[in-house]
C-alpha cells in the first residue's frame, strides 16, 4: 500500500485549523493506526475545506511549519485524488486517513534536516558577541555572488520545507537579539541566520550556492551544526 506523509502541530493537530486530530490526545499512535476523518465532507470536492490532504514527500507538506511532527500515513478511503495537480503535484486529498508511525520530525526538512534543527537551536542561544560578528560578517559579504545565491537557494529548496526553515529562523533570530539595542544588527542577524537555514537546506544539491550562504555563519561559528549519524 503506498504511503504518505503528514506534518503537524506540536500537539497533533492540523496546521491549518487546529480542529483535526492526527494523533490521539496522549499523542501515541494504538496499535493498528490512528483513523482520521474529515469531521463533516462526506467526499472529496474542489473546496479544500471538503478533504483531509497529505503530501506523497516528506519535505512538501502543504501549510507546514516548525517545530512540527511528522507522521507516516496510509488511505482508510478508497477515495484519493490529486486536488491540485498543477501547483501542488505531491498533494493528496481523501476524507479519512490512517496514521501508522511517526517519524523524526527533522526529516520534514530535508536530508540534511538534523542538521537544520541543530542550527536553529544554535541560533536562539547567539551571545551578543556572537550576533555582532555575524552581523558584520553578514554585510562584508554581500556581493554578485551572494545576490545570485540567494534566489537560487529558493528555487532549489522544496517549498514547504524552506518556508517551515525560514520562518523558524526568522524566529530565533529575532528572538535571540530581542535584547540587543542595535536594529541594523538585529536585522542583519535575521538574515545572516536565514542565509545558513537556506545554505543547509540545498547543500546536497547545490553545494556551492550552499557554501556562498552559509560562509557568513561559518566565520563566526564554524561548522556548528555538523551532527555526528
Amino acid at each position: 500500500m503506498n504511503t504518505f506523509f503528514k506534518a503537524v502541530r506540536p500537539n497533533g493537530s492540523d496546521f491549518h485549523s487546529g480542529q483535526v486530530h492526527w494523533l490521539p490526545a496522549e499523542g501515541v499512535i494504538p496499535a493498528g493506526g490512528w483513523v482520521v476523518e474529515h469531521p463533516i465532507s462526506e467526499r472529496v470536492g474542489d473546496d479544500a475545506a471538503t478533504y483531509l490532504s497529505v503530501s506523497t514527500v516528506e519535505t512538501d507538506c502543504t501549510g507546514m511549519r516548525w517545530p512540527c511532527r511528522l507522521l507516516r500515513v496510509v488511505p482508510d478511503d478508497r477515495q484519493v485524488c490529486i486536488p491540485e495537480p498543477e501547483a501542488l503535484p505531491h498533494k493528496r486529498a481523501a476524507i479519512r486517513w490512517r496514521v501508522t508511525e511517526e517519524l523524526p520530525a527533522w526529516q520534514a526538512l530535508g536530508p540534511q534536516g538534523r542538521e537544520i534543527e541543530t542550527l536553529l537551536g544554535q541560533i536562539e542561544s547567539l551571545t551578543e558577541d556572537q550576533i555582532l560578528e555575524l552581523s558584520s560578517a553578514w554585510t562584508a559579504v554581500r556581493d554578485g555572488a551572494w545576490w545570485a545565491a540567494r534566489p537560487a537557494a529558493r528555487w532549489a529548496a522544496r517549498p514547504a520545507a524552506r518556508w517551515a526553515a525560514e520562518s523558524a529562523a526568522r524566529g530565533s533570530a529575532w528572538d535571540a537579539a530581542r535584547g540587543a539595542a542595535w536594529d541594523a544588527a538585529r536585522g542583519a542577524v535575521r538574515d545572516a541566520s536565514l542565509d545558513a537555514a537556506w545554505g543547509l537546506l540545498i547543500l546536497d544539491l547545490e553545494p556551492d550556492v550552499a557554501e556562498i550562504l552559509l560562509a557568513p555563519w561559518v566565520s563566526v561559528m564554524g561548522r556548528s551544526w555538523e551532527v555526528k549519524a
